[in-house]
């Protein structure tokens, strides 16, 4: 038996240690005494000697582990195998460009009048029945991105009827997501919707106030608010469809935390079991202290509320992003095929083109490069690849130094983290037991 390479111990104070290994996902709690007797000062356990008890605590929770057992490989193996998963297939749709919101950090170019054609709406079915002919595959995930998916409505309910009446009559599991704004919801889309595994996420930008601000209307609104319109929607999809999902990302920078006690009104509304939150600042904005003492007191609320909140880069390992899948694409609505939704959609980011017939034209040397990016040097070191998603293969392919890339926050250490998430799941866990 050896130590596992993915402990990480913190000092916490008053004579104890929180211990977590990212390999096995467990935390312990050690006195300072009984941590100087099983571990180094680096976090690796002395096997050699060590009582009974202690030894099989820490065996049992993945602290210790079989001599023959390479973590390091097993986890890379898992992040390749996900890439190659060929029981599921995925494909994202951009009904069109256009949107009726102007967010200051979207970097996306929107092109009015935009729609996927009836021609191409074929091509998708298409390309489905052909993928499914090839791989025999269990799963379909139907994605709508854009834009703004629901400007159309009539193209998004023709893709949900015409994938979902095919994975019926070939027994395949099949699911739906959107992307959206939030700020439409077409009725006949809801009706389309109805009995099938749904999922949206949908983005806010702190209180009423400061979500407005920043998330304007295209034409102007006339007086209207994004805010008033995205929550009142955000209810009616828990109300009209009990089986969706409802993941909200909430965009954040400088002031966003100054006022969002406004906020909890509506957070009083939301259905733990069915809404989770992605916390996420807004990219062109540098992480500062109090930013990060802000958005984690936050998140701390979100947890005590019972809500399950991601603040990337934990938790995830073993995966891969949907980009570097070899059975997931994007197909926008001129039929240009990409990979990423983070980029703009232009020829020189595309990876292929879909044909009439439903083939894909591929650009092999493209498609390459997300499914064999390599992992930096400094992942591979790194005490959280177990449980860290990685740098995205799209910066890495674009950095001149990935080494530069890494997922956690400026002024963030991963002691520091560990201990955040430990309070997090803590805070989750009380709340949810409490009223089980």
């Amino acid at each position: 038996m050896k130590s596992s390479r993915y402990i990480i111990p913190v000092n916490i104070g008053q004579g104890g240690y929180l211990l977590y290994d990212a390999f096995s996902r467990s935390y312990l709690s050690l006195t300072a005494r009984v941590f100087e007797e099983a571990f180094t000062p680096g976090g690796l356990v002395k096997v050699d000697g060590l009582r009974q008890p202690l030894f099989m605590v820490l065996r049992d929770n993945g602290f210790i582990i079989d001599d023959a057992l390479d973590e390091r490989q097993q986890v890379l193996a898992l992040k390749q195998a996900s890439r190659l998963y060929s029981t599921s297939y995925g494909i994202i749709v951009n009904p069109t460009l256009d949107c009726n919101l102007r967010c200051p950090y979207c970097y996306e170019k929107h092109t009015h009048g935009t729609v996927l054609s009836d021609a191409l709406l074929a091509a998708i079915g298409h390309h489905v029945e052909l993928q499914h002919a090839q791989m025999g595959f269990k799963r379909f995930d139907l994605g709508f991105f854009g834009g703004e998916p629901m400007l159309r409505p009539q193209q998004v309910v023709g893709l949900i009827r015409q994938t979902g009446e095919f994975c019926r009559k070939q027994d395949v599991e099949f699911s739906v997501h959107f992307t959206s704004n939030g700020t439409i919801l077409p009725e006949d889309v809801v009706s389309a919707l109805e009995g099938i595994p749904v999922s949206f996420q949908i983005t806010l930008d702190g209180n009423q106030s400061q979500h407005d601000q920043v998330r304007c209307f295209a034409d102007g609104g006339h007086g209207a608010s994004s805010f008033a319109l995205i929550t009142k929607h955000i209810g009616q999809i828990q109300q009209e469809l009990p089986q969706a999902q409802l993941n909200l990302r909430l965009n954040y920078q400088e002031k966003t935390f100054d006022q969002i006690g406004f906020l909890q009104d509506f957070v009083a509304t939301l259905d733990w079991h069915r809404v989770n939150f992605s916390l996420r600042k807004v990219w062109q904005r540098a992480m500062t202290a109090d930013m990060l003492r802000s958005v984690r007191r936050f998140a701390l609320g979100l947890a005590g509320q019972g809500f399950s909140v991601d603040m990337g880069a934990f938790g995830v390992g073993g995966t891969t992003c949907y980009a570097d899948r070899l059975n997931s694409l994007l197909v926008n609505h001129d039929g240009l095929v990409f990979k990423c939704t983070a980029r703009q959609f232009d020829p020189a980011h595309s990876v292929g083109r879909l044909t009439p017939t439903g083939l894909v034209e591929w650009e092999i040397s493209k498609l390459s490069q997300y499914l064999f990016a390599a992992t930096p040097q400094c992942c591979l070191d790194c005490k959280l690849l177990p449980v860290c998603p990685g740098i995205c293969s799209q910066s890495v392919m674009e950095a001149a130094d990935p080494q530069q890339l890494c997922n956690m926050e400026a002024g963030e250490s991963i002691e520091s983290r560990v201990v955040f998430e430990y309070k997090l799941r803590t805070a989750m866990e009380k709340a949810r037991t409490a009223v089980a």
